[in-house]
């Protein structure tokens, strides 16, 4: 029963006959279906189904955002270290070393490979992020993954494997298989950023249950105000798919976590964690000051923006009376927060690091989807 299940599916799971909407016309596939203001008791039901027909489509385009700001962000982030990389390789030697075991590539995890896991790794690769080479994916079914491997990619169930080789491991598992994946990774995450997609689950459980501090989770939550955005002209088409969409500047902007005019909530706890792992990510590269591992964040992070320098005394004044940075642990929210003062709570009351960071963000993501490699690895 499971082999011929695995066969139909297989077969047929492109047929457009069988995909959900394919009852649908196509002026409903666009989601501008009008519904009538006033109906008589003999149409109600038909105005029941018009209605559901029409929360649908709002639910895929409200889908295609998530999936689009998930992946965009993973894009930024990756984009924003491998700069740091590339502005510690530029200074001199004998003011810093490059880097403590001599490579600058970064290696890439995912662990869970399903739509999402799977969605990120393509974006990855099709906008020139990363090379193949550097991708390790961890998934209960890496015999499905004949396209990947073939591109030299690294596809095994091997939980332990993925986390002790990269640099940045990117949780995509289900919150149901959180506790059995962190078994696996316990003591193995010394150096590794974990960035965190699983919905439901905290940053301070997951940093329990992985026994590491360095972590960043996301939220991704939609403002209560945004149903407008769907229901008029909007980036978010039907039918378009992730990358499409992020080949548009304004989906770009819609998925920036401090934009005023985004889809989402505005994340300052995600901004702060960027910036404790670009702060460690000097540290561990022997970037000895203090002032200088900032120096670098704040570059890469607000470009050459006017409030570049006046973060960088925010922080530095956050920082004063704190464990120096150059000394282990790496650094954490207890070493540059307190209870009235932390890097949080000043982006949340500078508008002026708010749009600099949305500015340069949506650079950083626009260079990535204009270059030439787009489509090389098509989802099915």
């Amino acid at each position: 029963m499971i082999h011929c299940d695995n066969e139909f599916r297989r077969y047929h799971s492109n047929l457009p006959s069988l995909s959900f909407d394919s009852v649908f016309e196509d002026d409903e596939r666009s989601g501008n279906t009008p519904l009538p203001h006033d109906v008589c008791n003999s149409c109600l039901c038909l105005l029941n189904i018009a209605f559901l027909r029409r929360h649908y489509f709002q639910l895929r385009q409200r889908n295609l955002a998530s999936l689009c700001s998930a992946c965009s962000q993973a894009v930024y982030f990756v984009s924003i270290l491998k700069q740091v990389n590339k502005a510690i390789a530029d200074k001199p030697t004998n003011e810093y070393m490059v880097t403590r075991d001599g490579k600058n590539d970064l290696k890439i995890g995912i662990v869970g490979f399903g739509r999402l896991g799977k969605q990120l790794a393509v974006i990855l690769l099709d906008l020139g992020v990363i090379k193949p080479s550097d991708l390790y994916i961890s998934t209960r079914c890496p015999e499905g993954l004949e396209k990947f491997q073939n591109e030299g990619i690294c596809c095994c169930f091997d939980n332990a494997l993925v986390c002790k080789t990269a640099d940045v491991l990117f949780l995509c598992c289900l919150p149901s298989q959180l506790n059995t994946v962190a078994k696996d990774m316990q003591g193995l995450l010394s150096d590794t950023i974990v960035y965190s997609f699983v919905s439901g689950v905290s940053q301070a459980r997951i940093r329990q249950l992985l026994k590491c501090g360095n972590v960043i989770q996301t939220t991704l939550l939609f403002k209560s105000n945004c149903d407008p955005i769907f229901e008029e002209s909007t980036p978010w088409k039907f039918g378009r798919d992730v990358r499409e969409s992020l080949a548009d500047p304004k989906c770009i902007v819609e998925t920036s976590p401090l934009c005023q005019k985004s889809l989402l909530e505005m994340d300052y706890q995600l901004i702060e964690s960027y910036v404790h792992a670009l702060m460690n990510k000097c540290i561990r590269k022997d970037v000895k000051e203090k002032e200088k591992s900032i120096s670098i964040c704040m570059s890469v992070l607000l470009g050459e923006s006017s409030s570049t320098s006046e973060f960088k005394d925010i922080l530095l004044d956050i920082m004063k009376k704190k464990t120096d940075i150059k000394e282990p642990p790496n650094v954490t929210r207890v070493q540059t927060s307190s209870h009235h003062d932390s890097i949080r709570d000043r982006i949340m009351e500078n508008e002026a690091f708010r749009n600099a960071f949305t500015e340069q963000y949506v650079k950083v993501v626009q260079l990535c989807s204009n270059l030439e490699s787009w489509n090389r690895f098509p989802i099915e």
